[in-house]
């Protein structure tokens, strides 16, 4: 495996004689200055199965280009057109994984990637303006469509500020999803459709992950259970690295609406925090699989022990016996920690306001 920063003399040199050596991993990282004219033979090596290519300038390919046993694809380039974006995934007939970083599309308009042996998918955009090649396509937001054919995909990795449009199509195999979305554009007219129709795509994953990002992200759409679709076969679900603001538990609450199959919620401890302290504000029906999975819950430190609040509904809010059934659970839950103050409240308001 060659895995090396070269200069531009040479970079021709160097590939041929690694694919003249039958290399069946390459990965090259390249400086980003120069546009770079790699061997043709690069584009048909029948020895390559995995191939990382990272220079983030323009990317010229001949007119051929033929993979037979490329398993493994990344890229972190600028496509220079259509024809050429088209031309390398569709040269790929066998591959399992594609990984496009910090991709640059601004001189596209419309890819198509159809792959039907792809197994996992990931599409990357964390890269902040002062350190990107390319910072003008920060400026503005891509009308550019990529669309993603894949009927045996089961994994997904959407790190995104949404740039560009990403159409995920008959996702029936999917399993598990990654998602990360912010808004740094601040135009949510735009950004908050491309995101829930990237939701609808995956509404049979089996298992999702959010981060705290999203979460936020996703506060800005007023009618978001509404909009959300019913994931029929999620059973876990997942936040990382939540924040401290006001309606992370909204979002949370109308997934779960969403979710009638979840069996495992994993919410780390320092979740959401209401204006009167930390709030457990879950539907009671999704209560069991807070306690199934024995994890911390949205706990406030305050007089000297842990108290968390649980809206209700009126049936619970009055019956004693499975308030001090909940109660000992939770107690369980945080053996070796501090006691657990609970307290059950009516819900009579849907999640607007909690002062």
């Amino acid at each position: 495996m060659l895995c090396v920063v070269i200069s531009t003399s040479r970079i021709h040199s160097w590939v041929s004689t690694a694919l003249s050596h039958k290399v069946q991993e390459l990965d090259l990282s390249l400086p980003a200055e120069s546009v770079y004219m790699f061997p043709n033979t690069l584009f048909s090596a029948e020895s390559l199965s995995t191939l990382k290519l990272k220079t983030y300038s323009k990317l010229e390919v001949p007119s051929l280009i033929h993979f037979p046993n490329l398993k493994t694809l990344h890229l972190a380039v600028e496509f220079p057109d259509d024809r050429s974006a088209q031309q390398i995934f569709s040269g790929c007939p066998v591959l399992q994984e594609l990984h496009l970083i910090n991709c640059n599309w601004k001189r596209t308009k419309r890819v198509t990637i159809y792959i039907p042996t792809l197994r996992q998918f990931s599409i990357i955009e964390d890269a902040c303006p002062d350190d990107y090649p390319f910072t003008d396509r920060f400026n503005t937001l891509l009308y550019c469509e990529i669309l993603i054919y894949a009927e045996n995909l089961q994994y997904i990795d959407c790190t995104s500020f949404l740039t560009v449009e990403v159409s995920l199509c008959n996702l029936s195999s999917i399993v598990k999803a990654e998602i990360w979305f912010d808004d740094m554009y601040e135009m949510q007219d735009i950004c908050i459709p491309r995101a829930l129709r990237i939701f609808d795509a995956i509404c049979s994953v089996k298992s999702l992950i959010l981060w705290d990002e999203t979460v936020e992200f996703l506060s800005g759409e007023d009618n978001l259970e509404a909009r959300l679709p019913i994931f029929h076969n999620l059973t876990h679900l997942e936040v990382r690295r939540p924040s401290f603001y006001n309606d992370a538990s909204i979002v949370l609450t109308h997934f779960l609406h969403k979710c009638p199959k979840v069996e495992s919620l994993h919410i780390p401890e320092t979740f959401y925090m209401a204006r009167k302290g930390w709030v457990l504000d879950i539907a009671p029906q999704y209560l069991r699989c807070f306690l199934k999975t024995a994890i911390d819950l949205m706990f406030w430190w305050g007089g000297g022990r842990l108290k968390v609040t649980i809206f209700c509904s009126k049936d619970l809010a009055v019956d004693l016996e499975k308030q001090k059934e909940i109660n000992h659970q939770l107690q369980v839950i945080r053996k070796g920690k501090a006691n657990v103050g609970v307290e059950f409240r009516e819900r009579k308001r849907r999640f607007h306001n909690f002062g």
